[in-house]
Formats: structure tokens, C-alpha cells, sequence
């Protein structure tokens, strides 16, 4: 869930492929089924997490996720039950343990703290960051809900979900409202290169 195992290079090559071309994106490893099937023009046959990295490369950022779930699983449980949850945005990364307590990381310097690349200070307890830390709780529980179709096509450029629906699935209409996408993984993101 820190970025020495949630921050990995992903390097790719074939044909349309360019090359030497280096891109940064919140990505998952959930990305690399969706970007084979577009890429051999085929059909999933199913609803699929994540979403094809085919734009990214064609130098299309629009509607690309500005969040990422990341969920881990302690004792070799399966991720459908976590025991640890997290988002991850250019900025923060906020973990939330099954036992209730979180941890907030900051990635650029601001009014509040001095960035913490190394995530070795949490800011969960900063009065500074409350209303960040509600929002990215907010986003958070959304991301948990959004799955398969209703991730794949949510609108990823808007910031703030407008509700969420705990322990529900959402509608591809509910995830497109809540401005999010979902890319359910134990591995986090990864820029591409």
C-alpha cells in the first residue's frame, strides 16, 4: 500500500506501440486485460476492471482516472475481503485498516506540511487536512462500490463523488455521477512507460 509496492513501471512494446514515449497515469494491473482486448480487437465477453491503456499511449489523457482503489489483504485472505483499503490521487494517499485506523500522505508541498515522498509522517491526525481526509474517506467508500461496467466508463475528470452507497453495488449511472473510476487491485498504480 506504500509506493515501493504500489508504484511500478510498466513498459510496453508492438506494433503502434511508440516508442521511447514515457507516460504518467494512475494505472493497475486490472488495465492490462482491457488494453489486449482493445488492442487484438476483440470482444471481453464480460464486464472487466480497469480500463484500456490504448489512449494513454495515443497521447489522450482525457477522462483518464484522477483516483485509484487499492485494497491488500493481510494473511492471505482474497481481496474481497481487505484488510486494508486505500486511495491513491496525484497528491495523497489515504489507507484505511480494517481496525479503523488511517493513515493521509501528502506528495506536494502545501500550506499544511512539506511533502512526505517517503510517506514516513502520517497527516491523518492534522487538523490541516480535515477536510481533505473527509473528502478522500467520501471517495473512498465510493471507489469500494463502483465495479466491472460501472468502472470501466465513469467519467474520471470531475473530483468529488457526489454520494456513496456503502456495501452496495452502484449503477454505471452512479459511478458516471460520482466522477470516478475504479480499478479494483491488491497492486495499486503504476505509471506507464
Amino acid at each position: 500500500m506504500y509506493e515501493e509496492s504500489i508504484r511500478l513501471p510498466l513498459m510496453m512494446r508492438g506494433p503502434n506501440v511508440p516508442r521511447g514515449r514515457k507516460v504518467n497515469g494512475l494505472t493497475a494491473v486490472v488495465d492490462l486485460a482491457p488494453t489486449i482486448v482493445e488492442y487484438a480487437k476483440a470482444a471481453a465477453g464480460r464486464d472487466m476492471d480497469g480500463r484500456s491503456l490504448m489512449p494513454l499511449l495515443k497521447g489522450d489523457r482525457s477522462g483518464w482516472r484522477t483516483q485509484i482503489l487499492l485494497e491488500a489483504a493481510a494473511g492471505g485472505q482474497p481481496v474481497p475481503h481487505p484488510s486494508v483499503r486505500g486511495i491513491r490521487s496525484s497528491a495523497f494517499t489515504y489507507l484505511q485498516h480494517e481496525t479503523g485506523e488511517g493513515e493521509l500522505y501528502n506528495f506536494e508541498t502545501d500550506s499544511c506540511h512539506a511533502a512526505d515522498p517517503f510517506q514516513l509522517e502520517s497527516q491523518h491526525a492534522n487538523p490541516c487536512y480535515k477536510k481533505t481526509l473527509r473528502r478522500l474517506r467520501n471517495d473512498l467508500e465510493a471507489l469500494k462500490t463502483c465495479n466491472g461496467a460501472t468502472s470501466s466508463t465513469a467519467n474520471a475528470d470531475a473530483t468529488r463523488p457526489a454520494s456513496t452507497l456503502a456495501g452496495r453495488r452502484r449503477t454505471k449511472a452512479a459511478c458516471r455521477k460520482a466522477a470516478i473510476t475504479n480499478a479494483r487491485t491488491a497492486e495499486g498504480d503504476a505509471p506507464v512507460l
